[in-house]
């Protein structure tokens, strides 16, 4: 009952929301999706429901757990004579350094300053990057 008047509150009208809702979608949630493909792919009706709030609490009350992406430079790309020196192309040493799979991509994009879709962009400038998720 908690989770319910947390998730449908926040300016979402949630009288219709049941219980047993809740309790499916927490079981539909799976590793290596998105939310986005998740809301989509369960009929998610945002207007009821407060996604970020249901993700949260799921998470606090240990519900779901958090899955960390850590990106592993695994098959280097050469780099040709003829490539553009300009920085913004590719990353730093520094960055590159971080693709040893002991860094979260959370971590990473912090240190760069970048959000994680221009990250991994700009990591295939670099090779053949392959993840673990833990």
């Amino acid at each position: 009952r908690e989770c319910l008047e947390y998730v449908t509150g926040g300016g979402h009208s949630g009288s219709d929301v049941q219980l047993e809702e809740l309790l499916r979608l927490y079981t539909t949630l799976q590793q290596r999706r998105t939310v986005a493909e998740w809301v989509v792919d369960n009929g998610v009706d945002v207007d009821r429901l407060d996604v970020r709030r249901f993700v949260v609490f799921g998470v606090i009350h240990g519900l779901l757990r958090r899955v960390h992406r850590y990106p592993i430079l695994s098959e280097p790309r050469p780099r040709s004579e003829d490539e553009s020196a300009e920085p913004d192309v590719g990353l730093e040493p520094r960055i590159l350094g971080m693709l040893d799979g002991a860094h979260p991509l959370d971590e990473i994009s912090v240190a760069s300053g970048l959000d994680a879709v221009t990250l991994r962009g700009k990591f295939s400038l670099h090779g053949k990057v392959e993840y673990m998720y833990m």
